[in-house]
């Protein structure tokens, strides 16, 4: 009983929350969604110069100055050859995201929807 409460107040959560990202995006949204984009291209230009000084990539604790993004969640995951960063909104309830890597391409992403 208690897991059909938990199964049905989560769909329920779930269900009822919009996106912040879609066509009807507010103007806050969206600049939030901006500056979380910047954050990408700044750690991008980062990691790229940091490769043609130390041939290597570098953890994201060691690349300075990177901008804020209220409410996004920035995580990258680097080795001396390749990297990848996310740049996922935590207040999104659609679970809308930046990712990138040691090509430079931004993609913006989210999750695939249960069925």
């Amino acid at each position: 009983m208690l897991l059909m409460t938990i199964l049905a107040f989560g769909m329920a959560a779930g269900g009822s929350a919009a996106c912040l990202h879609g066509n009807d995006e507010t103007a806050p949204q969206a600049k939030r969604r901006q500056d979380a984009l910047h954050a990408v291209h700044y750690v991008n230009t980062a990691e790229n110069m940091g490769l043609e000084k130390a041939k290597r990539y570098v953890p994201l604790s060691q690349v300075p100055g990177v901008p804020v993004a209220a409410g996004f969640m920035l995580s990258l995951v680097a080795d001396n050859k390749t990297y990848m960063l996310a740049a996922k909104d935590t207040r999104d309830a659609c679970g809308f995201a930046y990712f990138t890597d040691e090509t430079g391409l931004v993609y913006e992403a989210q999750p695939i929807k249960r069925r």
